[in-house]
């Protein structure tokens, strides 16, 4: 993560399968300005449990998020979710 700018970048997009799954996502960009994925999840739909379950196991698997200063940014209209999501994971 030391190669990675400090905005992490979430998104959610459909899969054209059978079943109708969500794929969600969050990237970074690296020195080189190549995008780097951090983490995926094909989940059954997007809504906030989903997110929240994302987010809960992208924040564990980074591990020290309070001291690293990173931004996450997303277009979907959730994003106050999704910030209350991570607070409540760090105990903020």
């Amino acid at each position: 993560m030391d190669g990675c700018r400090k905005i992490k970048g979430l998104d959610g997009c459909f899969l054209k399968r059978p079943y109708g799954e969500q794929l969600l996502s969050a990237i970074c960009r690296d020195r080189n300005d190549n995008m780097y994925p951090l983490a995926w999840a094909v989940v059954e739909v997007e809504c906030r449990d989903s997110w929240s379950w994302f987010m809960t196991q992208l924040l564990d698997g980074l591990g020290n998020v309070i001291d690293s200063s990173w931004c996450f940014i997303s277009d979907r209209q959730k994003v106050t979710h999704l910030f209350i999501c991570v607070c409540t994971f760090l105990h903020l």
